[in-house]
């Protein structure tokens, strides 16, 4: 629904410019030398939002909003010549069309932040305290253990941490499936040195595949723990899907996790 109000947005907004656009005064190599100008600002647009955003070789740009077009349309809109010989008041296509959108924003966000909502939530903590006959890490539920390494040498809380040196860059990985639109992943863990990420990834049907690395830190503490926190939401429609959480060590050297808490929410309409 979201790509179809963005695709009808953008034709009304094209529609109006060609009522407005009178002949055009530039001459043929002007037109070209605009429309390179255009190109050009556009690919390096996109370009940035790729670099800023997405992870290195990832297969898409995302984190790109309409508005960043904004500067560009005059560009492109200076290249046509209109054809329409019936004149228009285009307020009256515009205020109404404006309203219609902004009514479809308050549905929206009444859905979304105001109407009540039933949740369930899958939580586990890890805090590389106890492990199973197998050498796993146990969690405070008894259906899920995790994989990884553990070491004395720090801890947060306790006496180990979970050790992840950059030869093996991978623990806690947690496998779930029928992530869909509108679940939240809620992840708080406490880092020492540089380089710790938390990701959470997977593919679906119709969304694809996803990819959500997160080194954010919230704050540090007198020992030289840094507290992480990540919050992720799907937001385009994905059915079948399978998904994963981990940590995951993208640095030179040894990074250590204490303290893991994950949470997954699902949300649905109270009948």
């Amino acid at each position: 629904m979201d790509s179809v109000i963005s695709c009808l947005v953008y034709a009304f907004v094209i529609l109006i410019a060609l009522f407005e656009i009178k002949r055009s005064i530039f001459t043929l190599w002007q037109k070209l030398v605009i429309f390179f100008t255009f190109c050009l600002t556009l690919f390096l647009l996109l370009l940035s939002q790729h670099l800023t955003w997405n992870e290195v070789g990832g297969p898409t740009i995302t984190c790109f909003q309409g508005r960043y077009l904004t500067p560009l349309f005059p560009l492109i809109f200076v290249l046509f010549n209109s054809r329409f010989k019936i004149k228009i008041q285009t307020s009256l296509l515009v205020i109404p069309f404006v309203l219609v959108l902004n009514a479809f924003a308050c549905w929206m966000m009444y859905k979304g932040f105001v109407k009540e909502l039933e949740s369930t939530e899958t939580t586990f903590f890890c805090d590389a305290e106890k492990l199973t006959a197998e050498g796993k890490f146990k969690t405070n539920r008894s259906d899920i253990v995790l994989e990884g390494s553990r070491t004395d040498k720090y801890a947060r809380s306790g006496k180990y941490a979970i050790v992840l040196p950059p030869e093996n860059p991978y623990a806690l990985t947690y496998y779930f499936k029928g992530f869909e639109k509108g679940d939240l992943i809620e992840v708080e863990a406490w880092q020492k040195g540089e380089g710790g990420q938390l990701i959470v990834a997977g593919k679906g049907d119709i969304c694809g595949d996803y990819y959500c690395p997160n080194n954010r830190k919230v704050y540090k503490d007198k020992n030289g723990w840094y507290k992480m926190r990540m919050v992720f939401t799907l937001w385009p429609d994905c059915k079948n899907s399978n998904s994963g959480f981990y940590l995951y060590n993208a640095g030179k050297s040894t990074v250590y996790f204490d303290d893991v808490r994950f949470s997954w929410k699902k949300f649905k309409s109270k009948k």
